[in-house]
């Protein structure tokens, strides 16, 4: 079987979830699909061992990694998606639409829940190795067109609680204002961005009433052609923006940020792209990450954080993909 998107080969193929939730004994004599339906014979031996499937050679086997049976499909026979295993510990959901786009989804490899969030990629928005902070590849946003989007969600309603919003951008000299992360176009709650020109900067701006912004400030200058990181965060009622770790006190208020019901936006806003790269993303609810000066952070962020309501590694070979809650 050809090696897919960067998956690795062989990849895994999950129909242990359909047919094991516990260890159990048994050898797979035959494994059939016909005209939709999944089909195994089974046969006890008394061994025990841990449920899953694992596919090598094009064929596959229940508790052996030396499968001897291959999958045989026959009739008039469509799955909507299955589910494969990456090189590693990652597990995703393939599915093709009718026009033939396959769409890939973070799922959980014990239950195959989504797991974080469902990115979009707008225009020439895509994944890009000709420079990185973290991981060997970026995010890469051209133009004005070009951003990342997810539905609105509770993940950032922050209210009145603590939260950090941080990512590393490579600025470059035809740089604009654009966003590392923004919720709101009207209907307004956070931004943080780079403004361009010849003297580019950070910028950092909170919206209480979600019509105007409480603090929008132009911090920091911030030299092209080189990462920075940038980080928003919200300590009890002290917002603070940091760049490369050095911090400037925005605003001190004790009202809860506004609830916007706008798309979370990455790399873009108001017509206004980066034209540049970005990396390691990541926003936390109920936690402030830094209350003082820092240096920023240079390994790639855990997403084993109960804190983290998204996390964009921007590391893999094709799509961007939340690995929040993983």
């Amino acid at each position: 079987m050809e090696p897919m998107w960067g998956l690795g080969a062989p990849f895994v193929i999950l129909l242990a979830l359909l047919f094991f939730q516990s260890n159990s004994a048994a050898n797979a004599d035959s494994l059939t699909v016909t005209g939709g339906t999944i089909s195994m014979d089974v046969s006890t031996n008394g061994a025990s061992f841990p449920s899953g499937i694992w596919a090598s050679n094009g064929k596959v086997g229940i508790g052996t990694t030396t499968p001897a049976y291959t999958l045989t499909v026959v009739g008039n026979t469509r799955t909507d998606s299955v589910i494969v295993k990456a090189s590693g510990d990652s597990c995703y959901q393939l599915a093709v639409d009718a026009e033939g786009v396959i769409t890939r989804t973070h799922v959980s490899c014990t239950n195959g829940t989504i797991i974080g969030h469902t990115v979009t990629a707008n225009g020439n928005a895509a994944i890009n190795t000709v420079t990185s902070k973290i991981g060997g590849a970026s995010g890469y946003f051209p133009d004005s067109s070009d951003y990342l989007s997810m539905p609105d969600g509770s993940d950032w309603d922050f209210g009145t609680g603590n939260f950090t919003i941080e990512g590393w951008v490579y600025v470059t000299s035809s740089s604009t204002n654009g966003t590392i992360a923004s919720q709101g176009q009207s209907d307004l709650s956070f931004n943080v961005s780079t403004y361009g020109g010849s003297n580019p900067g950070a910028y950092f701006a909170v919206s209480f009433d979600g019509t105007t912004w409480a603090y929008a400030n132009y911090t920091t200058s911030l030299s092209t052609n080189q990462w920075h990181h940038l980080a928003l965060v919200r300590n009890g009622n002290q917002f603070t923006g940091y760049a490369d770790g050095v911090g400037t006190n925005l605003i001190n208020s004790a009202s809860a940020v506004h609830n916007s019901a706008a798309s979370l936006i990455i790399g873009a806003q108001n017509g206004a792209s980066l034209y540049d790269y970005l990396d390691e993303v990541r926003i936390s609810k109920g936690i402030a990450r830094y209350t003082s000066n820092f240096t920023p952070p240079t390994n790639p962020f855990s997403c084993q954080d109960a804190n983290a309501t998204l996390l964009l590694h921007m590391d893999s070979s094709t799509v961007f993909t939340d690995s929040s809650g993983c």
